[in-house]
């Protein structure tokens, strides 16, 4: 399953925020070529593709892996789809 991940910030993101996305999505993913990181002013977004489990299993992990470590964290969304990343 592909997960995307979407953060925004309160500040404009920089290099710190993609490299705190990044080691997120290396933990959360069996497959971590697929990790693409972009940031957009005040957001950063991570796609990859996520080991197999259930969503409802997945969100509260997901969400730990990147929150407590962006101090600048103000909100996010977190969707998941079939497909390729």
């Amino acid at each position: 399953m592909i997960v995307t991940i979407t953060v925004e910030l309160t500040c404009a993101a920089g290099d710190e925020h993609r490299a705190v996305l990044r080691d997120a999505a290396t933990m959360l993913t069996n497959d971590p070529r697929s990790i693409r990181v972009r940031a957009d002013g005040k957001t950063v977004t991570a796609r990859f593709r996520m080991k197999n489990e259930a969503q409802y299993k997945a969100v509260e992990r997901v969400r730990l892996a990147y929150h407590y470590a962006m101090p600048d964290f103000n909100d996010s969304s977190i969707r998941f789809e079939t497909g390729t990343a």
